[in-house]
């Protein structure tokens, strides 16, 4: 069976007088298109005003191009920041999850360390009634106290990962995300 490979692909090598001019428009391609998603960026978040043939005008005139590479660069950089955006809300969601699920086990920790403590009360009440007995303060300081202690460290460790996230939230990526303008 024969197999036949059609590829568009070309090797400097083989065109060694074409390799500085491709370089070249690689190279200005990317500095148009950094400079389309930068003013996108601006007219997005920022406040700027201006029109997409406004911005395809502005890198023609400043990169000395004909229609293509701007045109082509400006909805690249369009692709781009609608990408981020989308990949900005989902890190949002993201950080939700993480609160509600940190939040959920504070709860749970606070509600077992209520009924530690219920059980250290119940166990001062017996010993106020009849009397201490060895075995139960023993109990007491080998048992109980240390998972007092254990469940409040947790806790407060727990808080302080869901004020990290807060912040993290607050003041990563509401500022990345800025307000859309609609």
């Amino acid at each position: 069976m024969k197999v036949f490979s059609l590829s568009n692909r070309f090797y400097y090598r083989e065109f060694p007088d074409l390799k500085n001019t491709v370089l070249h428009d690689l190279d200005v391609y990317n500095r148009v298109l950094h400079k389309a998603y930068k003013c996108l960026y601006d007219r997005a978040y920022k406040g700027a005003s201006f029109k997409d043939s406004e911005l395809h005008q502005l890198l023609k005139k400043q990169f000395h191009l004909n229609d293509y590479i701007p045109l082509s660069a400006v909805h690249e950089a369009k692709a781009l920041l609608k990408a981020n955006a989308a990949l900005n809300k989902k890190l949002i969601q993201k950080t939700d999850k993480r609160m509600n699920r940190i939040g959920m086990k504070i709860r749970e920790k606070e509600t077992e360390l209520e009924k530690v403590i219920c059980e250290k009360e119940k166990m001062i009440r017996k010993t106020k009634l009849h009397g201490t007995a060895e075995k139960d303060d023993l109990y007491e300081a080998t048992v109980i106290d240390p998972k007092i202690k254990n469940l409040k460290n947790q806790i407060k460790l727990l808080k302080y990962r869901l004020t990290g996230e807060k912040q993290k939230k607050d003041a990563d990526l509401r500022k990345k995300a800025g307000k859309v303008r609609q």
